[in-house]
Order: C-alpha cells, then sequence, then structure tokens
C-alpha cells in the first residue's frame, strides 16, 4: 500500500513537469559572502494554467493566492525587500511561446538567501569549515534538508518501471514524451578556486559549478523524486574570505547521497 502511494505521488510530480517549464538559476559570491542571485524562467500557458491549479489544490488552507505573481515587478520588488533584499535587475517577455522573467536580487551574507531570495522559502544555504585546510564547504538544499532526507527515503519506498502495473506504466512513459522541453539549471560562482563537488554538480570553470537536470535524465518516479528535493555540496579555497561560517547539527553537515 505505501508503495502504491508513493507512486500516486511522484506520477502527480509527472503531471505537473509535463507542462512545458525551464528555470535557471544564478548565484554568485564574494569573497565578503556577498553576491548576487539571478533567475530566470519560462513557462508555456499550459505550465502556468498547471501551476495555478495545482497550488490551489495542494494548499490545505484554501489560500488561492495566485504563484504567478513573480510575473509582477511591484510584487516581486516588495516580497524581496521585506526579505532584505535589493532587487537590482526585473524583465519579463515572450519568447518560444513561453513567458519569461528574469529577475536579480543582491544580497549582504548567504544566510539572507535561507527561507528567502528568489528561491522561495524552502531554501537552505550553509557555509562551513572545509574538510581540507583553508577551504569553505557550501550546502544548499533548494527544498531544505528535512525534504530532501524525505525525498532519499520516498524513493527507496517507490516502485520502478518494472515493479509497476500495466496502466501506470503507460501512464508515466507518456508523461515523459510530453516533458520533452523541461529544463532546471543551477549555476554557482565562488570566491575561491574549487576543490571538489557533489557528482549532481559539473565544475565548468576555476570558480564555476553546473547543474542541469533535462526532461531525458527522468527515467523513472524515484529520479523524479530526488530531483525534486536535492542536496549540493562544493567546497572551495577559503583563503582571502571573509566569510561567516555556520554552526549547524552535524546530521546536516555530514555526507550526502548524491
Amino acid at each position: 500500500m505505501q508503495r502504491r502511494i508513493w507512486l500516486g505521488l511522484a506520477l502527480g510530480m509527472c503531471a505537473l513537469l509535463s507542462a512545458c517549464f525551464e528555470m535557471e538559476v544564478e548565484v554568485k559570491i564574494s569573497a565578503d559572502g556577498s553576491g548576487r542571485q539571478e533567475l530566470t524562467i519560462g513557462m508555456t500557458d499550459l505550465a502556468t494554467n498547471t501551476l495555478r491549479q495545482s497550488a490551489i489544490a495542494l494548499n490545505a488552507a484554501g489560500d488561492r493566492a495566485d504563484p504567478m505573481e513573480i510575473y509582477q515587478r511591484s510584487k516581486a520588488e516588495k516580497l524581496l525587500t521585506e526579505q532584505g533584499l535589493v532587487m537590482s535587475e526585473y524583465r519579463t517577455y515572450r519568447e518560444r511561446r513561453r513567458d519569461f522573467v528574469q529577475i536579480a536580487a543582491d544580497f549582504k551574507a548567504l544566510s539572507q538567501l535561507n527561507g528567502a531570495g528568489v528561491l522561495g522559502a524552502q531554501a537552505e544555504w550553509y557555509m562551513l569549515p572545509g574538510r581540507n585546510d583553508g577551504g569553505i564547504r557550501l550546502l544548499f538544499f533548494p527544498r531544505g534538508h528535512e525534504a530532501w532526507m524525505a525525498a532519499l527515503e520516498q524513493a527507496k519506498k517507490t516502485p520502478s518501471l518494472a515493479e509497476m502495473g500495466l496502466v501506470e506504466r503507460q501512464y508515466f512513459e507518456r508523461q515523459q514524451e510530453r516533458m520533452g522541453s523541461f529544463m532546471v539549471k543551477l549555476k554557482l560562482e565562488l570566491p575561491g578556486s574549487v576543490d571538489y563537488c557533489s557528482s549532481n554538480l559539473e565544475q565548468t570553470g576555476a570558480r564555476r559549478v553546473e547543474m542541469q537536470v533535462n526532461a531525458g535524465d527522468i527515467d523513472n518516479p524515484a529520479d523524479l523524486i530526488k530531483a525534486m528535493a536535492p542536496r549540493f555540496e562544493v567546497e572551495f579555497d577559503g583563503s582571502g574570505c571573509e566569510i561567516a561560517l555556520d554552526k549547524i547539527d552535524a546530521k546536516i553537515a555530514g555526507p550526502g547521497w548524491d
């Protein structure tokens, strides 16, 4: 029974993402811990409508707040200002039959992005002592540490394609096909040279790492579940940096399974 429940949740996620959706996030961190977070989102009309309907359906409190408020400059700026961030850029445009919004917000310390910023209320960022002398470890949980842990457990309980019933498997495969233009990209620019990064990141420059998930990377429901609540880690040379380090629970600071 439990495996059916987890499968149902995974297929629900798949249906949501089958609407064409693109998102790119870039975070640039300076030696003093300040920086800039940039977000670009592009959605088709179908994705927009699906997101609105899902937000309403999943909100147990009946709050019908429009998740598309990000496409309204005044509301986006008000939200960021309330979080102590400064919106430095804002642009909306239509291209390739998608509505895009680009937002840049400046922060004084990375800790300001915890539960705030353009990635929303669940994001968690941590700066920790590195495993190497002089190194600094950056941990990032886009949906929070607890969501990452829950996703790992949920993925273990989710049936594989081979274990699915025929109807469930055909439904997942149809949604896979419809996810053709789904894409999420993360870019991190660091104030020191990269020493190592988790396997779900790729080093693309001396001080840069990136991650990209496309529809073709989602081979089964478990992949989708883990992609929705990931964990990222990168260690860089902290020489010359004046970044306040966090003191956090050992469970969060421990190794990941990416």
